[in-house]
């Protein structure tokens, strides 16, 4: 469960509450828990870009709803549109294939990545 609550601190109240599907799953890179701290570096997680940076990030609303244009449906952009989306922004996310993922679909594909799906719609 420690890796899983660095995916999703959340994750015991989503389930309590019936709302598994929404849990941010842990995909066992084992890149920023295990990765970074072995580096003496801070606990981080691939799939949570909040863990271990709780308080660098602003997620309250803006005091002025702008226009946001992200291209590109990769895993990184669909996080900006996320983050834009939760300041209260209209964000627009385009892109050119008829799905979103990006480089993140071929690294699904290898064996023993096939945990990296979750993420894909």
């Amino acid at each position: 469960m420690a890796r899983a609550s660095l995916a999703d601190p959340e994750l015991p109240n989503k389930v309590l509450k019936g709302r598994g599907d929404e849990v941010i799953r842990c995909i066992s890179c084992l890149q920023g828990c295990i990765g970074e701290n072995g580096k003496g570096n801070g606990i981080r997680c691939l799939v949570n870009p909040l863990t271990g940076m709780e308080d660098e990030y602003d997620l309250t609303p803006a005091e002025k709803a702008k226009q946001v244009l992200v291209i590109g449906g990769g895993i990184a952009r669909c996080e900006a549109t996320i983050s834009a989306a939760l300041k209260g922004h209209k964000v627009t996310l385009i892109e050119k294939n008829d799905r979103l993922g990006g480089q993140w679909i071929p690294a699904s594909v290898p064996i023993g990545k096939s945990e990296f799906t979750s993420f894909l719609c």
